[in-house]
């Protein structure tokens, strides 16, 4: 005897899991072809972890150059200030690549890791940023963006990004370079933690450097613990 189904759609069931399929390892590939496999931890000026952690691109790679800087020294003629970045230390990763009119470009990341002073956040020091960036980069924009996570979900932070034209270091009078910078900044436990995206505009595209950013950001994890308000302590038994 012939028993029929009756009401039962496989064909659509298999198809809705079939894209399901797909999409889940669309999202497994937007990190996995980007991003390296294992994290980068950010250092402090010690080169011991505080506590916060992301993949970076595979775009930066063995060929690349990394230094610990002294941020008091590099931030010396900065014209924004940046509180505690005195006292901090910046582990910065930076590749030379080819840009698409055949010049040397370069796109790198600077991880900085601050003490926290009194009650300073990461949401208002990046709001005070943004208004000494305003002031010489005019274009400059602070806003949420929303960044994919390797679980499938999202996450949302604020970014500081600034477009600048920058005098080309033994080019032609006159001649510039057209760089952009994302800045992240992030509460974690006794520092304050700044990551830093530079990078050629003519890359961005060239090297999906947009995408790979974000993918990097969306693996963004923050172990510190968070920092006990001034006179608080552990709870204890009496």
């Amino acid at each position: 005897m012939a028993v029929l189904a009756v009401g039962c759609d496989l064909t659509g069931q298999y198809d809705k899991k079939f894209n399901e399929a797909l999409q889940e390892q669309a999202k497994k590939a937007k990190f996995e072809s980007n991003l390296h496999s294992v994290f980068t931890e950010v250092v402090d000026t010690n080169r011991q972890p505080v506590g916060v952690k992301l993949r970076l691109p595979k775009v930066l790679d063995s060929t690349s150059k990394s230094e610990l800087i002294d941020i008091a020294k590099a931030m010396a003629k900065s014209p924004i200030p940046v509180p505690g970045a005195a006292s901090g230390s910046a582990y910065t990763i930076s590749r030379t690549l080819d840009a698409p009119d055949g010049s040397k470009q370069v796109f790198g990341v600077a991880m900085m890791a601050m003490p926290r002073t009194a009650d300073l956040k990461a949401e208002a020091m990046q709001s005070m940023m943004a208004k000494g960036m305003a002031t010489v980069f005019p274009s400059s924009n602070l806003s949420d963006v929303t960044v994919p996570t390797p679980t499938g979900g999202t996450t949302t932070l604020k970014r500081l990004r600034v477009d600048m034209s920058v005098p080309i270091p033994g080019g032609k009078a006159g001649a510039k370079l057209e760089n952009r910078m994302d800045y992240y900044i992030i509460d974690a436990g006794k520092n304050l933690v700044m990551i830093t995206w530079s990078a050629a505009k003519s890359l961005v595209d060239q090297y999906k450097l947009e995408e790979a950013i974000e993918a990097s950001m969306g693996t963004l994890e923050v172990t510190a613990p968070p920092e006990l308000p001034a006179g608080k302590g552990k709870a204890g038994c009496f």
